[in-house]
Order: structure tokens, then C-alpha cells, then sequence
């Protein structure tokens, strides 16, 4: 996910309106870490940018999976 040059558009948006593997905690750790490596590296190429938003009503859940590396643009 971290080259994402490929894909000829200027922007790409993941929503999800669910948290996906949610019956392992372990691997949606490392979905998001990815998610997270990938959007940094989206704005240091500048080529497509991503960005990811979750419903609201998951963000306990991923401060929680993430501490630290929350990203919150507000």
C-alpha cells in the first residue's frame, strides 16, 4: 500500500464503516499500522495522497489497537 503511484488519480479515500478483522484484534493492529505507514507516505510522495476515515463510534476502539499513532486532521 505504501506505492500507490500507480493509480492515476490525485486523491484516494478509504472509509470504512465497520472495523474490519474483528475477530482478530492482533491483525487489525497491523491493518492499521499499515493503513497509518502508507497515509505518511501518501503525503511525503504527494502522489496519490490517502486518506482513511472509520465511523466515529470506532475511535476508542482504534486509539486503543494504535495509542500513539492516531492521526486525528481536525
Amino acid at each position: 500500500m505504501r506505492d500507490l503511484a500507480w493509480i492515476k488519480t490525485p486523491k484516494i479515500h478509504i472509509h470504512h464503516f465497520s472495523m474490519p478483522m474483528s475477530e482478530a484484534p492482533g491483525d487489525q493492529q497491523i491493518y492499521l499500522e499499515i493503513l497509518n505507514d502508507a497515509i505518511v507516505a501518501s503525503l511525503e510522495h504527494r502522489s496519490p495522497v490517502l486518506t482513511v476515515s472509520f465511523n466515529p463510534e470506532l475511535r476508542q476502539n482504534i486509539e486503543a489497537l494504535l495509542g500513539e499513532h492516531v492521526n486525528d486532521p481536525s
